[in-house]
């Protein structure tokens, strides 16, 4: 059985631009609003890719860099969050 959910990235941000439940007959996108799911608070976007499982974006703080891993595990969508320390 195909996977019903729809997610996209947002390449500019790193972010999760829509995530929909393609059997919804209204279409809803969960993460619909003025800003992109899941950015950094002032952080800057380092690089972001698809992988074979999903999307990875990597940012930067003052003192951090946060590698965000985001994508589909059967139909549930899954973040994990790995912190950096970049003063050591």
């Amino acid at each position: 059985m195909e996977n019903p959910m729809q997610v996209q990235y947002d390449s500019a941000s790193g972010g999760l631009k829509s995530l929909v439940n393609g059997n919804d007959p209204h279409g809803m996108n969960w993460v619909e609003g003025d800003q992109v799911w899941g950015t950094i608070k002032n952080g800057e976007l380092v690089s972001c890719r698809e992988t074979e499982d999903g999307f990875e974006a990597i940012y930067h703080t003052q003192h951090l860099e946060i590698t965000v891993h985001r994508g589909l595990t059967g139909n549930c969508y899954r973040e994990r969050y790995v912190f950096r320390d970049r003063i050591a």
